[in-house]
């Protein structure tokens, strides 16, 4: 996430402080002509503004909706593939666009591996076995950093602008066998 989503997060508040000053205004026996429906009016817009700044982002950038990760999905789906590694962000996404045929484990951070203990499989403190895929978003070149990749004698599989696809040969490394 970025800081633009952080400080859009707030801004549904606005509106009410303005409230509480009219509350203000209104016990202190302020009386100005018009001020009621200036603030009345100051309120709605604030409650405009707002609602459009809150939601921008979404429409920007859909949770699911980066570009080319229904792409991915399809093609992992259709090479068969029905175990993959990638973090927060992605895993759960994938395992939903396919309906399900491919389980995920999600990890922390794709720069030093260690699996989420929560809001995944129980079955996913264990390492995967069979043919395991990650998930990496970001070019293509940045994937030399991650150690899933270089640990894992990682194969590049599938790669665009924003998404990559590497085969692991060997995941045992990653935490206990079952």
């Amino acid at each position: 996430m970025n800081n633009e989503y952080t400080a859009n997060y707030w801004l549904p508040i606005l509106p009410f402080g303005i409230m509480l000053i009219c509350m203000e205004l209104k016990t202190d026996k302020f009386n100005l002509a018009g001020i009621k429906s200036a603030l009345t009016i100051l309120v709605s817009i604030c409650v405009i503004i707002t609602s459009i700044s809150t939601v921008k982002l979404a429409i920007d950038e859909p949770f699911r909706g980066r570009q080319g990760l229904l792409d991915v999905a399809k093609w992992l789906e259709e090479c068969d593939y029905d175990k993959g590694i990638a973090d927060f962000w992605h895993s759960q996404c994938i395992t939903e666009m396919t309906n399900g045929k491919i389980e995920m484990w999600t990890v922390r951070d794709l720069k030093d591996i260690s699996f989420q203990h929560w809001l995944q499989d129980k079955s996913h403190v264990y390492a995967p076995e069979g043919k395991v895929f990650v998930l990496i978003y970001g070019v293509a070149d940045r994937t030399k950093e991650f150690d899933i990749v270089v640990k894992g004698n990682g194969t590049l599989v599938y790669g665009d602008d924003t998404y990559s696809v590497y085969e692991l040969e060997d995941v045992s490394w990653m935490g206990e066998q079952k």
